[in-house]
């Protein structure tokens, strides 16, 4: 009895370390699924700097792809892949960029300025070349960013317009990339072709090597790939304040050919009861446009429909009239309707006013945009 009184102590010792050693193992296991899980939603710039992007005297020059984002402290959002030339390829009537990366060291550089030479097939007989009028150059600025109501990367000075290219000063130490876009046209003979960006400073002058090989085929005018990009014309003034009504309007022709020419549909927001609105659409389609948004309610608008439902059903017939006016020109599958921008997930008032465009024209289509993860289970409609 005495043995079995003695074991059942230690017994009882065991399970009570047991127990601690459990309950400790189970909060450590805990506290590191709570890191991994933070780090797997943690959002963050690639975290090493390429030495390029520091020279200790004079500065560097290399070729970064269009897709990297590169900051004024020399990181970039992924891994970056660096080059000391250009390496492009392309079909017949398309574009084609990359950057020009120019990282200074410690001296100040004066008149940093950009050439760019003919690219020539010299392997062709003929010679055949791209001249360098469809060759263009453009410097990158940066653009202050705030914290949104979503994760992000990085807040602060963002890589974003791509400006008017003139010379320009750069302080000590400074990063600055520059956009070159190459533009092939549609009666270009494949092949490979060679030229040259030159870059300058007051001191110094040197040259990046650039090819592209260009396929035996042409993309057509019209994409396939439809489309929706908006740039909100109708808040011109704001970052272009002090012009004229006409001035605004050549303005915003002038961002939608340039979005048309990079394959983007601008969405429009026409007025299809418009005769200067469809006039533009013909134009438009002629360089490109496969679809476009119609009415002035909606997501670009800040989703300005009608709070009380009498007035949104009062809007029916407007949305029938558009509905019919497509269908007579032969315009029915070619549009849609930016319905609402950034709702919340299951939002009933969405569900409202697409269904009244819908009970007004059953082919006008709805474009509508939440923010975060649908769950058709949980939301179905």
């Amino acid at each position: 009895m005495i043995f079995l009184k003695n074991n059942r102590r230690g017994g009882w010792l065991y399970i009570a370390i047991g127990f601690v050693l459990g309950m400790t193992l189970l909060l450590g296991v805990s506290f590191l699924g709570y890191k991994l899980l933070k780090y797997r939603h943690h959002l963050s710039r690639y975290s090493k700097v390429d030495p390029l992007m520091r020279p200790k005297k004079g500065f560097n020059v290399f070729v970064a792809s269009s897709l990297e984002k590169v900051f004024k402290d020399g990181k970039t959002l992924t891994k970056p892949y660096f080059s000391p030339q250009a390496h492009l390829s392309a079909a017949r009537n398309e574009y084609e960029s990359f950057q020009v990366i120019v990282s200074n060291g410690p001296a100040e550089l004066k008149s940093v300025a950009f050439d760019v030479s003919d690219l020539v097939d010299f392997k062709s007989v003929a010679k055949h070349k791209i001249a360098k009028e469809h060759i263009s150059i453009r410097t990158i600025g940066y653009v202050p960013t705030k914290k949104p109501y979503y994760r992000v990367k990085f807040i602060g000075e963002w890589p974003d317009p791509l400006l008017a290219h003139k010379p320009i000063d750069m302080k000590s130490n400074d990063i600055q990339p520059f956009w070159i876009t190459v533009y092939v046209p549609e009666n270009t003979p494949p092949g490979l072709y060679s030229g040259n960006v030159g870059i300058s400073t007051e001191s110094t002058a040197l040259e990046i090597p650039v090819q592209i090989e260009v396929f035996d085929f042409a993309l057509p005018q019209e994409s396939h790939l439809k489309t929706a990009f908006d740039f909100y014309g109708h808040i011109l003034d704001i970052r272009y304040p002090g012009k004229s009504r006409e001035e605004y309007a050549q303005l915003a022709d002038q961002y939608i050919i340039s979005m048309l020419k990079h394959r983007m549909n601008p969405i429009l927001n026409v007025d299809p009861t418009s005769v200067k609105d469809m006039a533009n659409v013909d134009r438009y389609r002629k360089m490109g446009l496969s679809n476009f948004s119609i009415g002035r309610k909606g997501g670009t608008f800040g989703n300005n429909w009608p709070e009380d439902d009498q007035k949104l059903e009062e809007l029916l017939p407007l949305y029938r009239a558009y509905g019919e006016t497509l269908a007579s020109n032969d315009l029915i599958d070619r549009q849609y309707i930016y319905t609402w921008d950034e709702g919340e997930i299951g939002n009933p008032r969405v569900s409202k006013v697409a269904s009244m465009i819908h009970r007004a024209y059953a082919k006008i289509k709805n474009m509508v945009c939440y923010h975060g993860i649908w769950d058709p289970k949980e939301n179905p409609a």
